[in-house]
């Protein structure tokens, strides 16, 4: 084998086509002279031209800022005493025009024979890339995790965080309360003026929770609901929803427009009412959900009671689904009745729930629930199925009579409901109730909606009229045909002068703007007698029939009763 000879300055050569092919910079540092030698690549590294620069220390120690020229400092002076065997920093450096470099640096301690410092040398590289991909990966990183702790559209933690940190709350053993808040009537605020103000509303009221509820943590759990977590005992976390509710009882001012927030709200305190993470987040909102269902008190602290209650309401629910999925739902139809001629007019169809053991359940044990967990729909569709079955039934037979049917607005997002409306050929004896309060409360959008309706060929009535918003000024502007008389005004009649003006203005108004009527409620002949004589004939009430099933309806109007 033939023996290379290569000379030393054939190695430097060597060595620094090696640094160029690395991206690798050489220097020294004579610690006895303080000259400074840094190979071309290292000057470059330093964004500076290697054919016009004379490098120093002092150079060196220019481009750092001051917290990380102590550390550079503190590593020199820690390889010089032989504290540490080799200089290994990451930092970074400035560069000329304000920008900024990453670099990498190692380096060690040449001495003499009595271990005396003589030269530093060492290499230096350019890890400005891959600095700037880790900073990105932290960064995406960083918010991802934020993402799952936080809510997107108010920035508020969010229902993942908010299980985290009432486990750490539990830890510390500090009493502390979970507050549950629930805007009142919030779809309104979205069909009235569109979702996108509505996602303003959610983020306004965060931002405004966040400001009474300090130095609580406030969460967005989800829709309209927020959670604060709040430190302190019972009757300090009363002190702050009182406050809360005194704030939301004004007006307030929403990107121009002035708009009132009223909230229902749930509160369970830990340890007081609760033993768990899991249980205290279920019984604020059991406290909640009691709050939402329409009684008097806006805010409620859970009691045991209201675990009972919420227990059954899910079983219901549950017993609900299940019957939504099977159509365990039948129509009732109770009789509408010209009180002149004692003739049967038509029928309004109401929802009965016979379920599986064959047991009928009462429409106050189940509508509301189904109202609060949006099944309504769903059951007025499989109502609307069976009671056109029934109308045309009628009708086949010769019964020219007429159906009346309730709906909420929000039905008719259901695709099925006006395919089943649109594939009938009687909507010309079909009327649609809907209440005060509901077509109240429509917007344009929805008003156009029962335009259309109307223009299908169906009647819309007016129902529970007088209980609700009762604005007389826009009875004109709205699309109904007929005006129901709520059994409220009804019960007390004749004898009660106050409800006898009451009815006698509203048939002032079917007058005035030519619309049908039907009083609900009638139960007694001095009832009938007192509208008749009013002028109102169209009677529906107990004095002539419950509602009753398909075929007993069909034997009345055989007139076999």
């Amino acid at each position: 084998m033939t023996k290379l000879n290569i000379e030393t300055g054939q190695l430097l050569k060597l060595f620094e086509i090696a640094q160029d092919v690395a991206n690798i910079g050489y220097w020294e540092w004579d610690i006895l002279t303080d000259e400074v030698v840094w190979s071309p690549r290292k000057i470059e590294i330093y964004g500076e031209d290697a054919d016009n620069y004379t490098p120093s220390f002092e150079k060196f120690l220019a481009v750092l800022n001051e917290d990380t020229k102590a550390v550079v400092l503190e590593e020199i002076e820690a390889v010089l005493s032989n504290e540490k065997e080799y200089y290994d920093l990451k930092h970074k450096i400035r560069l000329k025009n304000s920008k900024t470099a990453w670099i990498h640096e190692k380096g060690f301690v040449i001495r003499d024979e009595e271990g005396k410092p003589l030269k530093m040398v060492g290499i230096v590289y350019d890890i400005t890339d891959k600095m700037v991909i880790l900073e990105e990966l932290k960064s995406a990183e960083e918010r991802s995790n934020y993402l799952k702790s936080h809510d997107t559209l108010t920035s508020l933690r969010n229902k993942d965080r908010l299980l985290e940190d009432i486990e750490r709350k539990i830890e510390s053993k500090r009493e502390f309360s979970v507050i549950f808040l629930d805007i009142d009537n919030f779809k309104t605020i979205n069909n009235t003026f569109g979702h996108l103000f509505g996602d303003i509303v959610i983020k306004s009221v965060g931002e405004l929770l966040k400001e009474i509820a300090s130095p609580g943590y406030v969460y967005r759990y989800g829709g309209d609901e927020f959670v604060i977590l709040y430190e302190g005992t019972e009757a300090e976390a009363r002190g702050l929803t009182e406050k809360i509710e005194s704030f939301f009882e004004k007006n307030i001012s929403i990107i121009g427009k002035s708009l009132l927030v009223t909230m229902s709200i749930g509160v369970c305190t830990y340890p007081k009412r609760a033993t768990s993470a899991k249980d205290v987040v279920k019984n604020a909102n059991s406290a909640l959900s009691m709050a939402k269902s329409g009684g008097k008190k806006r805010v409620l602290f859970y009691e045991e009671y209201m675990g009972y209650i919420i227990a059954e309401k899910r079983s219901v629910l549950d017993a609900l689904n299940a019957a939504v999925k099977d159509e365990e739902f039948i129509v009732h139809y109770q009789p509408k009745v010209d009180s002149l001629e004692g003739r049967v007019l038509g029928f309004e169809a109401l929802v009965r729930w016979r379920n599986e053991k064959g047991e009928l359940v009462q429409p106050g044990l189940f509508l509301p629930v189904a109202q609060e967990y949006g099944l309504m729909g769903k059951i007025d569709f499989i109502v609307l199925k069976k009671a056109l079955l029934q109308l045309k039934k009628w009708h086949d037979t010769g019964f020219g009579v007429s159906l009346s049917v309730n709906f909420n607005i929000s039905d008719f997002e259901d695709d099925r409901i006006l395919k089943l409306l649109k594939g009938s050929d009687l909507l010309e004896y079909v009327t649609v109730e809907i209440t005060e309060s509901e077509l109240m409360a429509c917007t344009q959008k929805e008003l156009e909606f029962v335009e259309e309706l109307k223009r299908m060929g169906l009647k819309i009535s007016l129902d529970d009229f007088g209980t609700g918003y009762s604005s007389l000024r826009y009875i004109h502007k709205l699309p109904i045909d007929e005006l129901k008389i709520d059994r409220a005004f009804v019960e007390n009649i004749p004898g009660d002068a106050k409800d006898e003006a009451l009815v006698t203005i509203m048939k002032s108004i079917v007058d005035t703007f030519r619309l049908g009527c039907v009083v609900e409620g009638v139960e007694r002949v001095e009832q009938k007698e007192f509208f008749q004589n009013l002028g109102l004939t169209t009677i529906q009430g107990y004095f002539y029939g419950k509602p009753m099933e398909g075929e007993e309806a069909t034997e009345m109007l055989s007139g076999r009763l």
